[in-house]
């Protein structure tokens, strides 16, 4: 059976108001009451609109992480279009660097004269550029650039979620002595620790915070072997994301140390080079390709209820076993 797609004319006729009305009121634009607004949206609802609303404008702006942080940007960037263009939906992509952000530099893309219905920020951007160009595009979604003060639609990974995963998995294989490798100055890295924690506690293991490591250290490769050149040493390293982890396995290789025999090494993100890195990384995969698939739908719900309560949705991940974690307990397969 062949469905007839809604469009904001039949919402009109319904409404017995002008397109331009119903247009308006779908967008939270000025010039409608509030009273018609919510009879024309409860109307579109009803009418399936938002379910077959395809004909969006969205700009997608990214400002590149370090890859220490973000290792999945370029498969994360082609399951946002994927989905879009599963949607018919207009599109258009931008990098904003943080100098444009610091000057509060309107997109080239708008600039341009573009009409747009919703905005995507990928990555994490200024809280000040937010919300100055929430004036020019209300509808507003974040992808894996949360803040608790911001009042915004958000999609990210739940961190604590994974590294407990993580530390679950090294807890589950023996190791009580566990440390922690990545940038421990963000807000993300105390979600991550929290989830570390609770699986620790959970296991009445101490958590030994000498045994942390900073990744933007100068010094990373002395503080890392002087860790574990100590009588007490972590046994497993769990890591802020693939890469990290794989930067790890390089310096402990050229400093004649062996993964997983010497010391066990965990990522998370499950990086497509995390499969062929000597040894395979054992990993938390966390779900990117069905986080694009809620952010473009999150996005799409916004554009079509403007007034709706802001929502902040969290993945969790799941584990991928490999080589890079020995089983040290009693018994366990070395």
């Amino acid at each position: 059976m062949k469905y007839k797609k809604v469009t904001i004319s039949d919402i009109a006729k319904e409404m017995q108001v002008s397109a331009i009305t119903v247009s308006r009121a779908l967008r939270g634009e000025e010039g409608v009451s509030k009273e018609l607004r919510d009879k024309i949206i409860f109307k579109a609802k009803a009418l399936g609109y938002y379910k077959q609303k395809n004909n969006v404008s969205i700009l997608i702006l990214h400002e590149k992480q370090d890859l220490q942080d973000n290792s999945n940007f370029n498969l994360t960037l082609q399951y946002i279009e994927t989905e879009l263009q599963k949607r018919h939906a207009e599109y258009s992509i931008e990098f904003i660097p943080k100098n444009k952000q610091n000057g509060q530099e309107i997109p080239c893309k708008i600039l341009k004269g573009n009409f747009f219905d919703g905005l995507l920020f990928l990555g994490k951007f200024n809280e000040d550029y937010i919300n100055f160009l929430k004036e020019k595009i209300p509808c507003q979604v974040l992808f894996k650039g949360y803040s608790p003060s911001l009042d915004c639609d958000t999609v990210r990974f739940n961190y604590t979620n994974l590294a407990y995963k993580q530390c679950n998995y090294l807890l589950s294989n023996g190791h009580k002595n566990i440390g922690f490798v990545g940038n421990l100055s963000t807000y993300i890295c105390g979600e991550k620790l929290l989830g570390m924690k609770t699986a620790m506690n959970k296991c009445n293991v101490p958590i030994n915070t000498d045994f942390f490591i900073d990744i933007k250290s100068n010094d990373l490769d002395k503080t890392l072997l002087k860790i574990l050149g100590q009588k007490n040493r972590p046994t497993a390293l769990m890591c802020q994301g693939d890469l990290t982890a794989l930067k790890i396995i390089k310096l402990l290789h050229e400093n004649n140390f062996k993964v997983p025999e010497d010391v066990s090494i965990i990522g998370i993100g499950n990086h497509e080079i995390s499969s062929i890195s000597i040894p395979a990384l054992t990993t938390i995969d966390t779900n990117i390709e069905y986080s694009c698939s809620s952010v473009v739908d999150l996005l799409i719900k916004r554009i079509n209820n403007p007034q709706k309560p802001y929502e902040n949705i969290t993945i969790n991940g799941f584990l991928v076993q490999r080589d890079s974690v020995k089983n040290i307990s009693k018994g366990g397969n070395l």
